[in-house]
């Protein structure tokens, strides 16, 4: 499973300090990642890439909500 997601990431164009911070690797010795502050809220967005790849690589589609109105819907 590690492989294919780091493999499913790669594919979405992640950029490696992201990719390396979903998997909890290290940032490695390169002087820039010293740098590189990872958060929940900066992986949020290529973690929901990877989420959404796989489920549609796996064929699972996932049903609108109910009674969930969406931003800028009018009720």
């Amino acid at each position: 499973m590690r492989r294919t997601h780091i493999t499913v990431a790669e594919g979405c164009d992640i950029s490696p300090f992201a990719l390396k911070a979903l998997v909890n690797h290290a940032l490695g010795n390169d002087v820039t990642s010293g740098y590189v502050q990872m958060t929940a809220e900066r992986l949020r967005e290529p973690a929901e890439l990877v989420c959404n790849r796989m489920k549609e690589l796996c064929g699972i589609e996932t049903p609108e909500p109910k009674n969930v109105a969406r931003l800028g819907d009018r009720a």
